[in-house]
């Protein structure tokens, strides 16, 4: 008789895609390997929690390419199957996320005091600087500048207390950008 092994399938990342953008295909593995005698193999059914991304509600095999429509989120899930002999043994499933980015009107804040922390270090993030915070903050590009023209890593900001600095916010989108000015201060 033939022992059919329990399937699995490789974790994916979450994808983040740009609305209007080309989704690449997206293959499924696993870490089983059934041997080529057994003439069979893993399928992968998945189902797709928001159709209107532009990826059917579910499908079988790889996930294929697809246009990116209509910015939300959708869950992915994915099982993975084997069948021999009539008898199908099903694995674990697994779920990620598609987020499709909603590019927003930016308005940058014209102006923010930022203060170093005990070890002279400034955690900015994209809230304080733009108006309409954003959830998905990945798709945004910050730039910060001396008074020089200098670009500066965040991790240095620390160097720069009592000078006022020019940030820049840009959505990788659709190259919307604002930007505004910003103080290090040590409180």
């Amino acid at each position: 008789t033939n022992v059919i092994p329990t399937p699995d399938v490789n974790d994916q990342p979450d994808i983040l895609m740009c609305n209007m953008t080309l989704v690449s295909p997206l293959p499924f593995t696993s870490n089983v390997v059934i041997p080529s005698c057994q003439n069979t193999s893993i399928t992968y059914s998945w189902t797709n929690s928001n159709p209107a991304i532009g990826l059917p509600a579910s499908g079988t095999g790889n996930i294929p390419a697809f246009t990116a429509t209509n910015p939300g989120t959708a869950t992915i899930t994915v099982i993975p199957s084997i069948t021999l002999g009539g008898v199908t043994c099903t694995g674990a499933p697994i779920s990620f996320i598609i987020f499709i980015h909603a590019p927003a009107q930016l308005v940058c804040n014209d102006h923010v005091n930022i203060s170093v922390d005990e070890n002279c270090k400034v955690s900015p993030v994209i809230d304080m600087f733009l108006e309409n915070s954003p959830n998905d903050a990945i798709f945004y590009e910050v730039i910060i500048k001396t008074a020089t023209g200098k670009i500066i890593n965040e991790n240095e900001l620390g160097n720069y207390k009592g000078q006022k600095l020019t940030i820049s916010v840009r959505d990788i989108c659709d190259a919307n950008s604002c930007w505004g000015t910003l103080t290090v201060e040590d409180k």
